[in-house]
């Protein structure tokens, strides 16, 4: 399975650099859902094998797209301190042969990626189909409330025994809290997204060609020459070529508002004559 990642038409354009400060407080609560979808994994692992020790494998696959929502949240936060080591150790090893790629697709460009498929997951998590963690949850608390009610759960604990009840509950807990990560990381993503493409709208960062120069404060990359004038493209002083007034030997100011343009370019306007003499 393809790790869904930003850029494309699902995500905002490359931008290299941490996040802007306008989304870092979003950026923070998002790092919680993803904690606490890491804590939901190794909690259900824990209490989820013991309770089923003969299907270790499906205790794995259920857990399949938490993880891969972990390692979506690490290519998000790789500029965070806590998973920026994770996430050059992935880039390094999983991801060694296409190194620049992945590199290049990680950071704010997984927003979009990080909201879709945490929405997927708790939509799924929340629907009772059999092996599902919500049918653990429910087939366990029904043996709770009526011992003598049939149920097709094969246990590997004793039911209503200390250990199946300790089990059952650190399960239980695991399974809802994984659940609330997943939807609050849903919403966080989704306003983060939201907002970005507020940010990019008003110019605040870079547009669709730039990549967004976060680390220019206070100047407006909306103009890829913003600060610099005509001076970059060869106005001002000497940017003017051979042959304007300018060449006669008359100076040209170098301090206050620059004259006005005269028309149009006119490459051998009034040169004929300098030709000719």
């Amino acid at each position: 399975m393809v790790i869904p990642l930003g850029g494309g038409d699902l995500g905002p354009p490359p931008m290299p650099g941490p996040p802007p400060a306008e989304l870092l407080p979003r950026f923070r609560k998002i790092k919680i859902s993803l904690m606490m979808l890491i804590l939901s994994i190794a909690a259900k692992l824990g209490a989820g094998i013991p309770l089923f020790p003969k299907n270790v494998f499906g205790q794995i696959y259920n857990v399949f797209s938490a993880v891969l929502l972990v390692i979506i949240g690490i290519f998000l936060l790789k500029d965070d301190r806590t998973f920026s080591g994770t996430y050059r150790c992935l880039v390094k090893t999983f991801c060694g042969s296409c190194e620049d790629t992945c590199a290049a697709s990680a950071g704010v460009q997984c927003l979009c990626s990080w909201f879709f498929c945490c929405t997927i997951a708790a939509v799924f998590g929340l629907l009772p189909v059999n092996g599902s963690d919500i049918t653990v949850v429910i087939a366990g608390f029904t043996l709770l409330g009526d011992p003598s009610k049939d149920s097709k759960t094969q246990w590997g604990l004793e039911v209503r025994s200390t250990a199946w009840t300790v089990a059952l509950s650190v399960f239980t807990a695991a399974t809802l809290v994984g659940l609330l990560a997943e939807i609050y990381g849903a919403y966080q993503g989704m306003k983060g997204f939201s907002e970005l493409g507020e940010l990019q709208a008003g110019g605040l960062m870079g547009g669709p060609m730039g990549g967004g120069d976060w680390s220019d404060e206070g100047r407006s990359t909306s103009d890829p020459y913003a600060g610099g004038g005509g001076n970059r493209l060869g106005g001002g002083r000497g940017g003017g070529g051979g042959g304007g007034p300018g060449a006669a030997g008359q100076n040209q100011p170098t301090t206050g508002a620059a004259p006005p343009r005269q028309g149009g370019f006119q490459p051998f306007a009034g040169q004929g004559q300098r030709l000719g003499s």
